[in-house]
């Protein structure tokens, strides 16, 4: 302003000018700026920001608080409507018991949730959110009875909903582990993978990711490769999931799934002691969690009867195995999937104790449930047509046993291919009818695929396999070779389940019968001994195929004098035995009273 050229312009005075810079050092409006509006302003919020800071922030305050409440109000509107929406949807759903409309019929729950699924999908103007909500309990209850291709096909809908809504991210990361478990149930292993990956990928980008969430992931993972047969890679997941459960209080139902699946793993692994400890404890907190009579407690005992045969304590698994079944039953029904399970465990225990018919009945049971179903060709069923193969053998009924082995081959070879485990057994099995039914040549091809097989695998856990070739050489003349591969399956037996146990007695009669065919007599009534002792994890040794070893340990002391009350006393045992498990008058029990009867003459 000093500067002007105008003296009109000027300062009127130099008092005029330290005036201005009076002004300027205490932040006021000078004279010189004194027709702008936007610099006066500035210069009155210099002077006073402390109070018109403090205002600003009240204010901002007020505006989001102003928006929280409205999103809330919306919240609540939407929470109420949908709220309202589901009334009307139970509503709508449970007329179907009014008795105007089932008119004495009774309604099942499958019936209701049919209906359920009807009226969601013919709602085409609904919320898309709460539908999204619907398919997916809809799915998860579909995939708890069982029915997992209808629980597959609602949680698709519902996954795809839920991201393109981009909203209740933990809803979709529930949906898709719930999904990846029907898809596992289905037998669909990779699709599974897949799911619990996208599920995992949705949890890490969540700003605040539950615990609960990462152990369901983590175990999810973990019954994945359970399912595969990798215990190992199991093993690392539930052992990560059990860890997170203990580091943060979390759901007891689900601190006791994490510790189930990781008994599971162990199981696989033959950590036998571990396993049974682990399934126990998840026995405990279930049942605190549940009650005794939760359907998941039901399983749970049929997995303790599991470990229970693999320790060779058959009796117990019995009591497992039935107390399994008959909460099932009451909780499920006849023909859940869990039911036919649980027939088929008990009819293993049953199978190993010798009770072939019961075993035979239960298992035709668990077969005929999956038949009925939509899941055909499931895991499961391929699983339950290899035990019951294995039943018919020892009734003996080997056709049908070749047709039960021939349709599980079938089911694991096209789904997983002939290398999977599950191909490998059905094809033990196979070779093991066709070498009973003098089919050699057949055999031998079975029998050497599967050999080979596992021994580019690196495996040797399969004793059954080594005294099958075991036996195929002994009928084509060659003892000593069978002697020297039942040799080998008998140090497997002893080092996977021990001196008593079903496998080491099984090893110990196959080769005392392989001994007696090379000639060394004193060495096979050794082995047919071992056998019987063996057998003793039964009481009594009362088991069929101890009856046989008794036979052949007698045809072996008759050889020599001085035997003839030990020849007696066995083969009374024998056909005490065999009447027992068979009748008197099976071909068996009559060929046991036979030759007693000449043996009693000498």
């Amino acid at each position: 302003k000093a500067l002007k050229k105008s003296p009109d312009q000027r300062y009127a005075s130099v008092q005029a000018l330290a005036d201005d810079v009076r002004r300027h050092l205490e932040h006021r409006p000078i004279a010189a700026r004194a027709d702008s509006a936007a610099y006066r302003a500035r210069r009155f919020m210099r002077r006073h920001w402390l109070p018109l800071g403090a205002t600003a922030v009240l204010m901002l305050v007020v505006i989001a608080s102003a928006t929280l409440v409205a999103a809330q109000a919306r919240q609540t509107a939407r929470e109420a409507r949908a709220t309202l929406a589901v009334k009307d949807f139970l509503f709508g759903l449970f007329t179907a018991v009014d008795p105007s409309e089932a008119r004495g019929r009774e309604v099942s729950a499958r019936e209701l949730l049919d209906r359920g699924r009807e009226r969601v999908e013919a709602d085409a103007h609904g919320d898309p959110a709460l539908k999204a909500e619907l398919r997916a309990t809809l799915g998860r209850i579909y995939g708890q009875l069982g029915l997992y291709t209808q629980a597959v096909e609602l949680q698709q809908h519902a996954i795809a909903a839920l991201k393109s809504a981009g909203s209740t991210p933990l809803l979709l990361v529930r949906t898709e582990i719930e999904y990846a478990e029907s898809l596992r149930e289905q037998g669909d292993w990779k699709g599974a993978s897949s799911a619990v990956s996208d599920a995992q990928q949705h949890l890490q980008g969540l700003p605040r990711a539950g615990v609960e969430e990462q152990i369901r992931v983590l175990s999810a993972k973990a019954k994945i490769e359970i399912s595969r047969r990798d215990f190992a890679a199991a093993k690392g997941y539930a052992d990560a999931s059990v860890e997170l459960g203990n580091a943060s209080p979390v759901d007891l139902a689900l601190q006791a799934e994490s510790t189930w699946t990781k008994a599971s793993a162990e199981w696989g692994l033959k950590s036998l002691d571990r396993a049974e400890a682990d399934f126990r404890e998840a026995l405990r907190l279930l049942t605190l969690a549940k009650g005794p009579d939760s359907p998941r407690i039901g399983t749970l005992h049929g997995n303790l009867a599991m470990v229970m045969r693999s320790e060779s304590n058959y009796a117990q698994a019995l009591v497992e195995g039935e107390t399994g079944l008959a909460i099932d039953q009451r909780a499920l029904g006849p023909k859940h999937p869990t039911v036919a399970n649980d027939h088929a465990t008990l009819g293993l225990t049953h199978y190993h104790l010798g009770n072939y018919q019961q075993a035979r009945e239960l298992l035709e049971q668990a077969v005929d449930v999956q038949r009925s179903g939509v899941e055909l060709d499931s895991p499961a069923r391929a699983g339950f047509l290899i035990n019951l193969g294995l039943v018919l053998i020892e009734i003996p009924d080997l056709d049908a046993a070749e047709k039960s082995f021939t349709e599980s081959l079938r089911i694991w070879q096209g789904r997983y291919g002939s290398e999977f485990p599950g191909s490998l057994v059905a094809r033990t099995g196979l070779g093991h009818v066709h070498l009973l039914q003098g089919r050699l040549d057949q055999a031998q091809a079975e029998l050497g695929e599967v050999q080979a097989s596992e021994m580019k695998r690196g495996a040797r856990d399969d004793v059954s396999i080594l005294y099958d070739l075991g036996e195929l050489r002994r009928a084509r003349h060659d003892p000593l070779a069978a002697v020297t591969l039942d040799r080998e399956a008998l140090q497997l037996a002893r080092q996977n389940t021990g001196e008593r146990s079903r496998y080491s007695a099984f090893a110990h009669h196959y080769l005392g019968l392989a001994l007696r065919d090379s000639g060394d007599a004193v060495a096979a009534e050794s082995e047919l001994r071992a056998a019987l002792a063996a057998f003793g994890y039964i009481p009594d040794a009362a088991h069929p195929w101890a009856a046989t070893t008794r036979v052949e340990l007698s045809r072996v002391l008759a050889q020599r004098p001085g035997t003839q009350d030990e020849v007696h006393h066995l083969l009374a045992d024998a056909l005490a035995i065999r009447e027992r498990f068979f009748g008197a008058d099976d071909p068996r029990t009559l060929d046991v009273r036979n030759e007693l009867a000449v043996r009693s003459a000498y």
